[in-house]
């Protein structure tokens, strides 16, 4: 079998494999960057108290408490980004404490010197945020709502308040990858939450009919 056959068969098997894994139950908050982040976490946590938070680039190094889980395709210093390299040693300057557990994708170099648990997951592509929820349907074994993760490019990041242009670009591996996460993932806005549904009462609360 050629290189691309075997690459072909080991995702329709990673594929099926998340498809049939029976969900942990628990439910993560996952942080993203856009503006509306803050709105959502609010308004998620009026809904549920996460089982853990995981959060997703920037939103890690400026969450003011402990996290169980930081997520991002960009784990060292490049000309565009300092990565979670930067990220860590600037959460560290501002007296916070470090996430529990850092994940990058599985092709990707750890950080080098931070000292802290590494683990990689499979790259979907489609963003830090795709990441972030191949993490918690594929290596937590978690259903999770995203916040500030709505993946239009008429939004900003809270950080630097610039609209973000290349959100369309993304969208594909999105939907490529939809039927893995979807009644898995819910989010708290934009076209991810058109594409993936809010979280209601009767799916936090695990009922099956409500995916």
């Amino acid at each position: 079998m050629s290189v691309g056959g075997q690459l072909k068969k080991r995702l329709a098997e990673e594929r099926q494999s998340v498809l049939m894994r029976p969900s942990s139950g628990k439910v993560a908050l996952i942080l993203g960057g856009a503006d509306c982040v803050e709105k959502d976490r609010v308004a998620a946590l009026a809904l549920f108290t996460p089982d853990c938070v995981v959060c997703i680039n920037e939103s890690g190094r400026d969450y003011p408490e402990y996290f169980d889980h930081w997520v991002s395709m960009h784990p060292n210093k490049a000309p565009t980004t300092v990565g979670l390299e930067g990220w860590v040693k600037e959460r560290r300057k501002l007296g916070r404490p470090d996430a529990g557990r850092l994940w990058i994708p599985q092709h990707r170099q750890p950080p080098p010197g931070l000292q802290m648990m590494v683990s990689r997951a499979p790259s979907w592509g489609g963003s830090s945020g795709l990441l972030a929820c191949v993490v918690v349907v594929v290596a937590l074994n978690c259903r999770g709502v995203l916040a500030g993760c709505p993946m239009q490019k008429d939004r900003a990041h809270y950080f630097d308040k610039r609209i973000w242009a290349e959100a369309d670009r993304y969208r594909p591996s999105w939907i490529r990858y939809m039927p893995q996460i979807k009644g898995r993932i819910k989010s708290m806005s934009g076209w991810t939450q058109e594409m993936l549904g809010a979280p209601t009462a009767a799916w936090l609360n695990g009922e099956s009919r409500a995916a």
